[in-house]
């Protein structure tokens, strides 16, 4: 269990990293996604105040902040403390180095020889990879996700999937009217929520999915050796029964990096006539990926 130095020392290195990435995300809305189109969200809202208001003063950065307090206020008394900490303050990194941005004239690119793709698909890369980077904190971007976690504890038979796409619904067909009854915003809206979720889920899918491989062997302690000196994982043992000859067979449980499905597959090709199958983990949870630890003992 870790002690309240290092749990301490780990929120420390988490606001450091929310701090950069809040001013990315900030550097991202300047120059590629305010006065050009209308995200998804709370955020998209507030884009379109901006838009709309014509205020130059950062409507959107203050209208984040003020949406995002009471959100994250109920999540702190009634879900997670430290997820609502660390979410209020990466949209207060946001809102704070979005305002400054602005004050230093920085242009924003405004479709690039006039392919609105370009600017949506690249600003939507990097929404992704920051929305990515922030929920491995155990944190979000603010809006929709906090919201997210509130219908979670509030009513768990709800799918957060929905109340998602609803939102983000909701805020795509008002973009229509905002922008001058366009329906090209619209859709750009919808490319841009799109690509940034996939990359985003790829992202976290990228930082903590492993391959669990089953194999059936009379090999075991052979084999279990191997991988633990060859792959630094251990294995679970346990018996496995045929059911045409019913015959007894070591059935041997390992979970690895997905780059060590090659090495595994070596291993496997000394014993002729051990079976394997090999399964997608979307997470693990623990030392797993610690150096020097094993995962199933």
């Amino acid at each position: 269990m870790a002690t309240r130095k290092q749990r301490v020392t780990k929120f420390c290195v988490d606001c450091l990293i929310l701090l950069a990435l809040g001013f990315i995300d900030a550097l991202n809305y300047v120059l590629l996604i305010v006065h050009n189109f209308i995200p998804m969200g709370v955020n998209g809202i507030a884009v379109m105040l901006e838009h709309v208001t014509k205020f130059s003063g950062g409507w959107f950065a203050w209208f984040s902040l003020l949406a995002n307090l009471p959100l994250c206020l109920l999540t702190f008394f009634l879900v997670d403390k430290g997820f609502a900490i660390k979410t209020y303050f990466y949209v207060l990194v946001l809102a704070v180095s979005y305002l400054l941005l602005q004050k230093t004239n920085i242009p924003s690119y405004a479709y690039y020889n006039d392919n609105k793709l370009i600017t949506v698909i690249m600003s939507s890369v990097i929404s992704g990879v920051v929305y990515g980077m922030v929920f491995v904190r155990n944190a979000c971007t603010g809006g929709v996700d906090v919201i997210g976690k509130l219908v979670a504890y509030l009513r768990p038979q709800l799918n957060f999937v929905w109340v998602s796409f609803t939102s983000s619904a909701i805020v795509a067909v008002s973009s229509y009217f905002v922008m001058g009854d366009d329906i090209e915003a619209v859709f750009l809206c919808i490319i841009y929520c799109f690509t940034a979720s996939f990359i985003g889920n790829q992202f976290l899918k990228g930082t903590r999915s492993a391959l669990k491989v089953e194999i059936i062997t009379q090999h075991a302690q052979e084999i279990s050796d191997k991988i633990r000196l060859e792959l630094n994982h251990t294995t679970t043992l346990t018996r496995a029964q045929g059911m045409y000859k019913h015959m007894e067979y070591d059935l041997l449980i390992c979970i690895i990096n997905k780059t060590q499905l090659v090495d595994i597959e070596k291993i496997l090709k000394q014993y002729p006539d051990t079976f394997a199958y090999v399964m997608q983990v979307s997470s693990t949870v623990g030392l797993f990926n610690r150096p020097g630890r094993f995962k199933l003992d």
